[in-house]
């Protein structure tokens, strides 16, 4: 169970120049997101907050690039997920494993779907999303803040 009455007597301490906390930088303290007025949205409901990072882990095959190539479509198209309702948001799903074959044959098996698709082997493959290479080549029109499944290859430049 987690207690908000543990911490002991407040200790007096010395401040910064600027005054309370971090010099030179204006954070909140916990108080102070705890007073906010906040009302998350869901991409998904109840599954995939808004503006959040979602990070799916898991052995290679146990279904990970299946289910994001299911959920993508719903949201595109603004139909439930598994009963879930979902808000409608551009999708693009970067591959960075799965060649142009496996994405044809997962394809037909799931339907035409209308989200955009960038996989490595193709002509202009997609730059890893921390690289500079992401920024420099034009590709800020994706909406990174939106659902994306990007999954980097491992290797000797990646872990």
């Amino acid at each position: 169970m987690i207690r908000s009455d543990i911490c002991g007597k407040k200790r007096e301490r010395p401040q910064t120049k600027e005054g309370k906390g971090s010099p030179g930088i204006n954070l909140p303290t916990l108080g102070d997101i705890y007073e906010m007025d906040i009302r998350v949205e869901w991409v998904v409901d109840k599954l995939f907050p808004k503006q959040s990072v979602i990070v799916l882990h898991g052995k290679g095959g146990v279904g990970k690039t299946w289910l994001m190539l299911q959920i993508g479509p719903c949201v595109a198209d603004d139909r439930l997920f598994l009963g879930l309702i979902t808000m409608s948001v551009p999708v693009y799903c970067i591959d960075f494993e799965n060649s142009l074959p496996t994405l044809h044959d997962r394809a037909r098996v799931l339907g035409k779907r209308s989200f955009k698709v960038w996989y490595i082997s193709n002509p202009n493959p997609p730059p890893l999303l921390d690289s500079i290479d992401w920024g420099q080549q034009g590709h800020r029109e994706i909406p990174v803040n939106k659902l994306i499944r990007a999954r980097a290859p491992r290797g000797k430049d990646r872990p």
